[in-house]
């Protein structure tokens, strides 16, 4: 595999292609890798990461992002960018600007990855071997167990998509089955007003507003 470096100065790496179809993930159980910038109010860069997706790195953006400047988020495969952020601070939330939710729907399945940067990684993420054809590669998902009929859809619809290409870089990913979709509550802060949503999962749970941080029960 071609240095990281080397990877992300090519052409348009960092531009979100909506149409491309081509998965290149990492090998290792992260297929993606995030870039993050900070700059000052003067538009000047101050910090700079390269890092796997990882819940510790999400709690020291979200403590940066309280001071004045800018951030910028992309997430990327070796293919290219496929979600990017590009915010003004300070900030709590970190909405996707641009998205290819072709290939994002492959690394995040069970997931709303068209929402929020951070919103997945909020909670845990467990990491799924995929096999297709004669390659291996792993997804991100929010069960710890997947012995379930969801699971195995999804399986199969990407070996059967596997099973017309050679590589897992030639796959077809338009030509995905349907997944199931994600129930997701709806809330309304008291204090601030703001409205927002939670996938089901953190249903009776406590969660902090998006915009005041003020605590509730997901209900």
């Amino acid at each position: 595999m071609q240095p990281l470096k080397s990877i992300y100065k090519s052409p348009g790496f960092w531009e979100v292609d909506p149409n491309r179809t081509k998965v290149l993930p990492f090998p290792g159980k992260f297929p993606t890798r995030w870039a993050i910038c900070f700059r000052d109010v003067q538009g000047k860069k101050d910090f700079r990461l390269f890092t796997k997706p990882d819940p510790l790195v999400v709690n020291g953006i979200l403590r940066r992002a309280k001071g004045q400047g800018y951030v910028s988020l992309w997430e990327f495969d070796r293919g290219g960018t496929i979600r990017c952020s590009q915010k003004n601070l300070p900030r709590r939330d970190f909405p996707v600007l641009k998205i290819n939710a072709i290939v994002c729907g492959v690394y995040y399945p069970w997931h709303l990855y068209g929402h929020g940067f951070f919103d997945m990684w909020m909670a845990p993420i467990f990491h799924k071997k995929m096999k297709l054809g004669a390659h291996t590669f792993y997804i991100y998902s929010p069960y710890e167990r997947m012995l379930n009929a969801g699971h195995s859809s999804v399986a199969k619809g990407l070996q059967e998509v596997a099973a017309k290409s050679q590589s897992v870089e030639e796959i077809d990913l338009g030509k995905l089955p349907p997944l199931p979709a994600v129930i997701r509550i709806q809330m309304h802060c008291p204090d601030c007003g703001n409205h927002f949503s939670k996938p089901e999962r953190y249903k009776d749970l406590m969660i902090r507003c998006d915009e005041c941080g003020r605590l509730m029960i997901c209900q």
